[in-house]
């Protein structure tokens, strides 16, 4: 800066005055007169004189607003993004925002003053108004007498069936939906889903919890009955807000979770607001060092908000006093659950850095007039979202932070609490960003960002459009059976599906427990009625369909659960209900079900003396999970590619969707690669010995896949990484299950299909059995393709059908 100044004076000061006299008044007796008059002598002469005076007012002039803006000049961090743009518009904010604002403050209080901030926020988008699409209708209408903003993109933009209901930012005080145009266009243009932006009342004239109300009462009335005016599916919405919009995201997810009310399939939220308690965080610190007293959203603006939003007094003291922590009563800040939620130590440790973080002090006494007031507010969890303590089955969570962001912390200390009770929790961190940066237009980061909540959704939109499918193919109503009662029951808490002969056609007192495929994402019970019924006739046995929990809205894991929940609760009491013998309860389960009840065989094994399975039967399962350049996939390449068949594509797909890794870029083709695993696995022996190519020579089409099978791409790191520890768990990939373990499981029946990718894990498997020392049976079905037991009337099925049926005859 001092380089600066130095230089502008001599430039002003010296050279150009020099220059100036040197070219229009070369005599030596003549000074300069900086006030324009007329000379004696020629016109020209005196044309030279008035120049000459205007030119040195104009660097004269230059030179004092040079010295005005390098007094107030604050530099931003140099890696910042943005930075051109952000350092004029943060200048801007500080001039009118700012210093202007603090006068109008001290004239007229801070209630006047946040009119003028709102002006003076939402003057840009006003100014520079966004290019509207001619493709996107956007309309205000009224949902439960709120003012709602929607945007509805036309049919051959529209991508999905689902919705993003849009709660904006603006500290709860400013800002209208109007204002982030930009962001939702840019947004609907790579989602194609229609978007409702809310737009409720600012405080301070409607202070908390009108907004929280507001907002409920939207998200009821859309979800129970106006999502159908615009042909959107109920089970495909997303609540997603920035800032103040992301604590209201967030509190009405939680207040309609405790209401039994599961509206949404996922909650995005954009540097959210989630705690309000903690001014001592890293990212405060990292303001007043790196960034102090700029314009970028900073302390003293913040707490102004909150407190103008609980209906506090807003006043300079108040603020400092929240500032330094006195805000908050002694024993609720000492309780033992918001301590953890607050705590730092959650940080990843690059923020709390000794270097650049100081641990706060603990003897801060609180104010004795404030803290009463802000900690009313403080207890509720509708204001402060993070001292929850019952966010269990809160649905899937995207959470983005930035850099230098001030509510950089409570965000990540958010995501990691609702990963510690159990909610899928996508964390994505942009260091070189900050708060607000969503509407930045032409930001190269905001459309990286835009990009991976497009990976969020995208994936999950794919899989819904999946889901649609695979509902219309089994639409049509099959009639049932005369002999046959079905119902529809909770067995241990969990939906199940009952298929219950009637009396002169039960033949068998035990009872098969039935898990059904569809890559741990789509399908239901009822699909595979048709399937079941010729086993249940048959056999003449009882047949419970579980209806477990899909990807990605419940990740790995919690399908186990569900179905070891089911056999235990038949095990130890329903049987009698039911009248079944508990020692004949056998495990069934295709595809990926199959992959459930292997999980849950494997479990029960440790406790076989407790609850013995009687056999497990697995027509085409999953078993090895991650081998990608198999024989049988090979096969699939060069023959079925693009066909109608279980594809590579949507098996990798559905893998990211269930172990909660589809935001990795290109996971797809990673996979397909064996990109994804890394070299500790490819290392391992039990890796090497569960999936050598080699035993399969009997069944593979061409020796080349068998060599072909090795020819692995570099691991992915990221993918890699994240991955290992799933494909080392045998609840994931039973082919990675040591023989000890496997030599427990009950007799098997494994059915393959020749046309099947996954036809080679399902026959290196049964090697893997009977190595183990387990009676196994298998049969691969010649011109049989994946999936073939759902296919009404087909010869393969009904030949699996009474292979199955035998199979338990047999051993029973």
């Amino acid at each position: 800066m001092l380089s600066l100044l130095l230089s502008a004076r001599y430039v002003i000061g010296d050279f150009f005055m020099e220059y100036l006299q040197m070219i229009y008044l070369p005599d030596e007796d003549k000074i300069i007169s900086f006030t324009p008059k007329i000379v004696d002598g020629t016109f020209s002469e005196s044309i030279r004189i008035f120049s000459a005076s205007f030119i040195s007012k104009m660097f004269i002039w230059t030179g004092i607003i040079i010295l005005f803006l390098a007094l107030i000049h604050i530099p931003i961090p140099n890696n910042i993004c943005d930075r051109v743009k952000l350092q004029t518009l943060e200048l801007l904010l500080r001039l009118s925002n700012e210093y202007l604002g603090n006068l109008v403050e001290n004239l007229s209080g801070p209630k006047v003053r946040n009119i003028f901030t709102r002006f003076w926020l939402a003057l840009p988008f006003y100014i520079f108004s966004t290019k509207y699409p001619d493709w996107l209708k956007i309309e205000t209408i009224y949902i439960a007498g709120v003012k709602c903003r929607t945007y509805i993109p036309s049919k051959n933009y529209k991508k999905t069936d689902g919705a993003i209901i849009y709660i904006h930012g603006g500290g709860f005080c400013s800002l209208s939906p109007k204002c982030f145009d930009s962001m939702l266009i840019n947004l609907i243009t790579n989602l194609g889903c229609f978007v409702i932006s809310i737009d409720y009342d600012w405080a301070p004239e409607y202070v908390y919890p009108r907004q929280v109300n507001q907002i409920e009462d939207v998200v009821t009335e859309f979800c129970e009955s106006s999502y159908a005016n615009f042909d959107i599916d109920p089970t495909s919405i997303i609540i997603m807000g920035d800032s103040a919009g992301g604590n209201l995201s967030t509190v009405t997810t939680q207040r309609c979770k405790r209401k039994g009310k599961n509206y949404f399939k996922a909650q995005v939220l954009i540097y959210p607001v989630t705690s309000t308690l903690d001014f001592s965080t890293p990212s405060f610190q990292q303001y007043y060092n790196e960034y102090p007293n700029t314009a970028i959203l900073n302390p003293f603006i913040l707490t102004r908000w909150y407190l103008l939003y609980l209906g506090i007094p807003a006043t300079s003291t108040n603020i400092k006093k929240c500032l330094n922590n006195q805000h908050l009563e002694e024993d609720f800040i000492n309780d033992i659950n918001i301590k953890e939620s607050l705590n730092h130590d959650h940080l990843p440790s690059i923020f709390t850095n000794p270097d650049i973080y100081k641990k706060p002090v603990n003897n801060i006494k609180p104010c004795p007039e404030l803290a009463p007031l802000y900690t009313k507010f403080a207890k509720s969890s509708d204001f402060c979202p993070i001292i929850a303590e019952d966010m269990e089955n809160l649905p899937e969570a995207l959470i983005i932070t930035c850099g230098y962001d001030i509510l950089r912390d409570e965000g990540i200390l958010y995501a990691k609490k609702l990963s510690r009770k159990g909610v899928p929790v996508d964390w994505k961190h942009y260091p070189l960003a900050y708060h607000g940066i969503m509407n930045m237009p032409y930001s190269e980061q905001r459309t990286q960002i835009i990009e991976d909540i497009k990976k969020f959704y995208g994936i999950k939109g794919f899989n819904i459009w999946q889901r649609l499918f695979t509902n219309f193919l089994f639409s049509i109503p099959l009639r049932k059976p005369k002999w046959l009662i079905i119902k529809n029951i909770k067995i241990g808490n969990i939906n199940c599906r009952l298929y219950i002969p009637k009396n002169n056609k039960r033949k068998y007192d035990g009872c098969i427990i039935f898990a059904h495929g569809g890559g741990w994402c789509i399908m239901k019970t009822h699909f595979c009625d048709f399937s079941l019924y010729n086993i249940i006739k048959n056999l003449g046995t009882i047949l419970i369909s579980v209806d477990y929990s899909l990807s990605p809205e419940k990740r790995f894991g919690t399908a186990i659960d569900e179905i070891e929940k089911v056999v235990t609760t038949i095990y130890d009491n329903y049987y009698k209900e039911l009248n079944i013998n508990r020692n004949k309860i056998s495990l069934m389960g295709e595809s990926a079900g199959g992959n459930l009840c292997l999980a849950v065989a494997l479990r029960l094994s440790k406790f076989s003396d407790k609850i013995p399975i009687k056999c497990l039967i697995l027509p085409y399962p999953v078993t090895g999970v991650f081998h990608f350049l198999l024989p049988s996939y090979q096969y699939y390449n060069d023959n079925f590619k693009n066909s109608g068949m279980l594809s590579p594509d949507n098996m990798a797909r559905w893998i990211l969707l269930y172990l909660g890794l589809d935001d990795i870029k290109n996971g797809v083709e990673i996979i397909k690669q064996n990109g994804h695993i890394s070299k500790k696995i490819r290392e391992n022996p039990i890796f090497k010995e569960s999936f050598n190519a080699k035993k399969l020579i009997n069944f593979v089409e061409n020796v080349k896949y068998i060599e072909n099978s090795n020819n692995f791409s570099p691991p992915d790191l990221e993918l890699a990484n994240k991955m290992e520890k799933y494909l080392l768990n045998s609840e994931f990939s039973p082919l990675m299950c040591c023989k000890e373990k496997l030599s427990f499981l009950p007799p098997t029946f494994i059915l393959t299909s020749n046309y099947d990718i996954l036809r080679d894990e399902g026959i290196l498997f049964n090697n893997k059995l009977k190595d183990a020392g387990v009676s196994v049976k298998l049969k691969n079905y010649k011109n049989s393709i994946h999936g073939s037991m759902t296919i009404p009337l087909s010869v393969v099925a009904n030949e699996m059908s009474k292979d199955i049926v035998n199979f338990i005859q047999n051993i029973s």
